[in-house]
């Protein structure tokens, strides 16, 4: 996928001079600061808000980028009066699909359309902790997604950030010594 900053390889995406991580699953996971599964339900959450392909403009979605590594990096620094607030939601919409579809489904059993529909009702319901909680998932994956530098340049987002942010790089191997 070439965009205008962002050169894509086999392995990694690069800016300027700093490469960037593949996407891919989170890599840690505690009970106080979400267990692993928990956090690919957000990721995978992140990827149904912020699809690939939806606007010319912007072809890379959130799948695209490491995301992964947003989640991870998050999770270690927030409050947990955050995470457990942002559990709450995460269970909430993961569960919605019971009782707003009638379906014996988790909101990612649903297919892409399905899962769009859960998010609209969601956000149209009369109780507003509900209503608010796509709009929380939104927020916080454009925290992530809007850091990246080819992201921003895309989007017509002045400055552009120089490097992109301490997670979203590979790490660079050691010096020899």
């Amino acid at each position: 996928m070439a965009i205008s900053g962002l050169r894509t390889d086999a392995s990694t995406r690069s800016t300027g001079t700093f490469a960037l991580a593949p996407p891919g699953d989170p890599a840690r996971g505690s009970l106080a600061r979400m267990l692993r599964f928990e956090r690919r339900w957000l990721l995978r959450v992140f990827e149904t808000l912020i699809p690939a392909g939806v606007d010319r403009q912007m072809p890379m979605g959130a799948a695209d980028v490491p995301m992964h590594r947003f989640i991870d990096d998050l999770l270690e620094h927030a409050p947990l009066e955050f995470i457990i607030g942002l559990r709450a939601c995460l269970w909430m919409i993961m569960l919605s699909p019971l009782f707003l579809l009638r379906r014996f489904r988790t909101f990612l059993g649903l297919e892409q359309s399905a899962r769009l529909a859960v998010i609209d009702r969601l956000r149209t319901s009369r109780f507003y902790i509900v209503r608010e909680a796509p709009l929380l998932f939104k927020t916080i994956g454009c925290l992530g997604f809007c850091g990246l530098p080819a992201v921003q340049g895309a989007l017509g987002i002045h400055p552009i950030d120089a490097t992109p942010p301490e997670w979203a790089r590979v790490a660079s191997p050691e010096p020899p010594r």
